[in-house]
């Protein structure tokens, strides 16, 4: 995708809309959230291009004269990656107040901007949306259902940022990246001869923030109908105790030492607070593959991140953004 091509005539009553030769002069893409792991991940993947502009997520301040702070008949694309993604800080009084602004009332905001200027608004969400209690995999279509004060923050950003006309929402299944993750903790106890308890009744796949940042440059690159679509790792479903294992099996260390437990006995230990987790997190990947997206395998993915050779495996011939 050319990232100066002229998009077609975005019908709306608004008097700042940018008439067809704005649109054809609109190029850059706005990153927002560049402390944050998919944040960081896209601004690095496209920080080549000239026409990136990244800022951190606190520069978009809900109290700001965001409407107004820069000149929005220059951009194209809005990459809203500024979410908040404490799932148990959320829970709290404080944690309540920055989810539900950070996750639904900015996004608004931005969508109506998005909708006045005739900008692509890219969303990200989360497998948190869903109850967890539906049998097989959850597809684009399925009812939100959130149990969680992070999931409903999550839900009503999906729906804010369905005011967009133009929105590619990502929603993702269990997200890791480099730094402080699940497999680095797992990574550490195997090296270390420590026996870890680890949630084996929850479902799901690994979402790494390379295949997230991949798969928003495939959307914007292919231009597929504009909705949500569901992105995590490919391949079998596995729980927390099976992806633990599988990090023991790597390193050449006795899976065996692994312990299984329950979500409800987790939280009982105290490791785990607040927050109820859906026990079902499988995403259908059926949409985003039709689309010619290859999601990473996950297996695959989890032997390049302990190796550190993420996306190693990745084919080359994917489409770039950089006009």
């Amino acid at each position: 995708m050319r990232l100066a091509t002229t998009e077609a005539t975005l019908g709306t009553e608004n008097s700042q809309a940018p008439d067809r030769a704005e649109r054809s002069a609109q190029q850059k893409i706005l990153v927002i959230g560049t402390d944050t792991r998919i944040g960081a991940e896209f601004s690095a993947m496209l920080a080549e291009s000239p026409h990136v502009v990244s800022v951190a997520r606190d520069s978009i301040e809900l109290g700001g004269a965001l409407e107004r702070e820069r000149n929005w008949r220059e951009y194209k694309i809005i990459v809203n990656a500024g979410g908040y993604d404490s799932v148990d800080q959320a829970e709290t009084r404080e944690g309540r107040v920055a989810a539900w602004s950070a996750n639904a009332v900015v996004t608004g905001r931005l969508a109506r901007i998005a909708r006045d200027y005739g900008i692509i608004l890219v969303q990200f969400s989360s497998d948190d949306v869903f109850d967890g209690t539906k049998e097989g995999a959850y597809t684009e279509d399925d009812p939100l259902s959130p149990v969680s004060v992070f999931g409903q923050s999550r839900a009503a950003g999906e729906l804010a940022a369905m005011a967009a006309p133009k929105h590619y929402i990502i929603r993702a299944g269990w997200v890791m990246s480099n730094g402080a993750t699940f497999l680095n903790a797992m990574k550490r106890f195997a090296e270390d001869g420590s026996k870890p308890r680890v949630v084996n009744d929850l479902r799901g796949r690994l979402t790494f923030t390379h295949d997230l940042a991949r798969a928003v440059r495939h959307l914007l690159a292919a231009e597929p109908e504009y909705g949500v679509y569901n992105v995590s790792s490919s391949g079998p479903v596995l729980t927390w105790e099976q992806i633990a294992r599988e990090v023991f099996i790597r390193l050449g260390h006795n899976p065996a030492r692994v312990r299984g437990c329950s979500a409800a006995e987790f939280h009982q230990s105290g490791a785990w607070t607040m927050a109820t987790r859906p026990r079902n997190a499988v995403l259908d990947l059926g949409k985003i593959t039709a689309t010619g997206f290859v999601p990473g395998d996950q297996y695959t993915r989890i032997r390049e991140y302990l190796s550190d050779t993420l996306g190693a495996s990745d084919l080359r011939d994917e489409v770039d953004l950089r006009a």
